[in-house]
């Protein structure tokens, strides 16, 4: 009997060092606004869609905060309102739902001409989120300053 239990932990933690392993090759594949709602002249209800590449654990993302500066000046923040649970060993599509508001100093006209000659160099985000893997560990992931071109490089867990 002694022997048997060893043989299951000697396979579980195998089983959970292969798994462990593909944590560090989840990353973003997409990004894209979904839809957006006015809220006010400062705010937005927003829904962005991302594409992400899981080869392991199921896990949930909840608690996310952001905030957009170009050249160093913050443009606005960004923070979930609902969590987003990832399947496992897929590659898909998932909406995470937020509100954004503009930082002061900053108007809804000034961002709107911004975008007119969109470039990702000149742009980084701060983020911080929190995550959950299916049947365990808890961990906040946070990051400062990652320029936005890089992002899909960063965003891995």
């Amino acid at each position: 009997m002694k022997c048997f239990k060893r043989i299951v932990v000697l396979l579980l933690l195998v089983a959970l060092s292969s798994s462990c392993s593909k944590i560090k090759e989840i990353h973003l594949t997409s990004w894209a606004v979904e839809s957006y709602t006015p809220v006010g002249f400062r705010g937005l209800d927003l829904v962005l869609k991302l594409g992400v590449d899981n080869p392991a654990l199921q896990f949930t993302v909840y608690d996310v905060e952001a905030e957009l500066f170009r050249h160093g000046k913050s443009l606005g923040t960004f923070v979930t309102t609902e969590p987003v649970t990832v399947k496992p060993r897929a590659v898909a599509e998932y909406s995470l739902k937020g509100q954004a508001r503009l930082s002061d100093g900053v108007s809804l006209f000034s961002v709107l001409a911004l975008m007119k000659n969109f470039n990702m160099a000149e742009y980084s985000i701060s983020y911080s989120a929190s995550v959950k893997i299916r049947g365990g560990g808890h961990v906040t992931l946070r990051k400062k300053d990652v320029p936005l071109n890089e992002l899909f490089e960063e965003v891995e867990i």
